[in-house]
């Protein structure tokens, strides 16, 4: 206890920005595999197609990197659905 007190000027802003990072990188991942953000983007990716903005092979690469992202996505839900 007396410990934790002497290293506290410098445990307590260490741990502050250990939590802080960690809400960041929950913030991003969850931003990342967000199910209908996702969908959204392919939706965009397909509307480019059409109008001529995107090839037949950039939209390919951009549909497997967004799909790739939504079976994690999935991955993810379920495991956390375990969890509960």
């Amino acid at each position: 206890m007396f410990f934790k007190l002497l290293t506290l000027p410098i445990s307590g802003p260490l741990d502050a920005l250990t939590w802080v990072a960690d809400k960041v990188a929950d913030a991003a991942e969850n931003t990342l595999y967000d199910p209908t953000a996702l969908r959204t983007e392919l939706e965009l990716a397909e509307a480019r197609l059409e109008s001529g903005e995107l090839t037949e092979a950039e939209y390919e690469t951009i549909e497997q990197g967004l799909i790739e992202r939504l079976r994690e996505a999935h991955k993810r839900m379920a495991a956390k659905e375990r969890q509960a």
